[in-house]
């Protein structure tokens, strides 16, 4: 079955792995070794509204081209602006492999629900989807960085199912470019973790003010950052298939204003969770 379902993830462009629920707590020590409190983020049991016991994850990673956002109506002071990858159709993209996937699942008997609060990295990686990069994102053969990750439980028995143990990317090794162009510092040669209250990506996810040590020359995405990811070698063959996605004056205006309809995030194909710092961001890159 497991191959059957590689298959179709191939012929819809995708990779998938599969990874037993129960190596879940063994998962949850990865972040234990370095003490971090996982609690806000993740909750490393199953769904309690599953209606099947989960037996086994199924992690998928499908290509995400990065961005350029063209506004209209702003004065003519606005440049275009970047997304990088992973962010544009993220929504759209679990979505379509809730379908294929559930599809083929159900004419086994089996379930298939989406696992949206664990680690779609780290799970990835123990199921040997991918390696992760020196600058924490994950590199899958094929794809770069320039990705994104779906989980879903199911109830498809995950006998022989590999636990890959923690390992960097072997292209990682002599290669630095990711943390000499980081532009907060965030991340290190002497720790294997990004100093995650530097991440400029972090700070961009968030709401509030930007810190005062942030240096508006320094802001360069409508969110997340493209620092690390567009210098990778990994990447260049995928920057020069950036999607270019142009907005008229009227939703250009609602970006700005903070004001972004349904419609309009759909068109962007990202998590509405988002909105609300869009116009925070934007004011940062015109602020420059």
């Amino acid at each position: 079955m497991l191959h059957a379902l590689q298959e179709a993830a191939n012929c819809h462009g995708d990779r998938l792995a599969l990874l037993s629920a129960d190596r879940l707590p063994d998962v949850q020590l990865d972040f234990d070794r370095f003490g971090l409190d996982t609690s806000p983020f993740f909750d490393f049991s199953p769904r309690k509204d599953l209606g099947f016991s989960a037996r086994s994850l199924l992690i998928v990673a499908s290509p995400s081209k990065a961005a350029t956002l063209k506004l209209h109506g702003v004065g003519g002071s606005m440049k275009d602006v970047a997304i990088p990858a992973g962010y544009v159709d993220f929504e759209n993209a679990e979505e379509r492999i809730h379908g294929y996937l559930g599809a083929l699942l159900h004419k086994e008997g089996f379930s298939l629900k989406s696992a949206p609060r664990l680690p779609r990295k780290a799970i990835a990686a123990h199921a040997g989807l991918g390696r992760y990069g020196r600058n924490n994102t994950i590199l899958v053969s094929g794809m770069g960085s320039f990705l994104t990750l779906n989980l879903f439980f199911s109830d498809l028995p995950a006998d022989g199912a590999l636990f890959e143990p923690f390992a960097r990317a072997e292209c990682c090794e002599g290669c630095h470019l990711c943390i000499k162009n980081c532009p907060t510092g965030a991340l290190s040669e002497q720790s294997e973790l990004v100093e995650i209250g530097r991440c400029l990506t972090w700070l961009n996810e968030q709401g509030g003010e930007f810190p005062a040590w942030v240096e508006p020359s320094w802001h360069n995405a409508l969110i997340g950052c493209t620092k690390c990811q567009f210098c990778c070698p990994q990447n260049s063959q995928f920057l020069s298939e950036m999607l270019t996605i142009e907005l008229d004056e009227a939703e250009s205006e609602a970006l700005l204003g903070g004001k972004a309809s349904e419609e309009l995030l759909k068109k962007l194909g990202m998590d509405p969770f988002y909105a609300a710092v869009f116009r925070r961001n934007l004011a940062a890159l015109r602020g420059q």
